[in-house]
């Protein structure tokens, strides 16, 4: 019963393949900083699950307006980072996406949970 109850809250993740799929970080076009999405959002350790590891080892997730998208620190391999700093000052962490948003913009770090 639990498993239905899963299979059915992430079947529309599923369906949308570019949401759990990372993207190779060469791929990732360069947008201006006001341009990049920002968002403190992270998913649920069930679709974190769903996602590739970072370099780090670590599985991330984002929701961005709404829709779960995995995320990679990629640091090394973009100016993700850098160009969230420009936009929001606050912004610790830039992550590599997919999708049509390359690029999002945190204050948190998207693989663990965040309690207030």
């Amino acid at each position: 019963m639990q498993f239905t109850t899963i299979l059915v809250a992430l079947l529309p993740a599923l369906a949308a393949g570019k949401v759990i799929q990372p993207v190779p970080v060469a791929t990732m076009a360069v947008l201006a900083p006001n341009d990049l999405p920002f968002s403190d959002l992270v998913c649920s350790k069930e679709f974190r699950d769903l996602c590739a590891p970072s370099s780090d080892g670590v599985k991330r997730c984002i929701l961005v307006k709404g829709s779960p998208l995995c995320a990679i620190d990629c640091e090394s391999q973009s100016t993700c980072r850098t160009q969230c700093r420009k936009r929001t000052p606050r912004a610790i962490n830039g992550y590599c996406t997919t999708g049509d948003h390359p690029c999002i913009c945190s204050d948190v770090d998207a693989g663990f949970d965040q309690y207030m």
